[in-house]
């Protein structure tokens, strides 16, 4: 069981590629409605092995989601995504408690 809990900082496992300009990268996470794409800085990639992931950080947390707040500009979001627990269970690791 992945325990979390509000203002904890993750590391969600991303696809990332180069952005358009140098020190920005494109960015895809899955999230309980469906994949979520967008720009962020060098700053916001948690690099650790072979999977690259997005930092964030936990909004709340209920049964079946956790909702988290990303910076960065994403496509159809304002930095707020909900994750299914069962996905984060494998994709997600606490980079530091609040």
């Amino acid at each position: 069981m992945i325990d979390l809990k509000p203002g904890d900082r993750i590391a969600i496992n991303s696809d990332v590629a180069p952005g358009a300009f140098p020190g920005e990268f494109l960015v895809t996470i899955n999230t309980a409605t469906g994949p979520l794409s967008g720009f962020v800085t060098e700053d916001q990639i948690f690099r650790a092995g072979e999977q690259p992931a997005l930092i964030a950080t936990v909004r709340d947390v209920t049964g079946s989601t956790i909702g988290v707040w990303l910076q960065g500009s994403f496509f159809t979001s304002t930095g707020l995504a909900n994750l299914a627990t069962d996905w984060a269970k494998q994709n997600v690791r606490t980079l530091r408690a609040a």
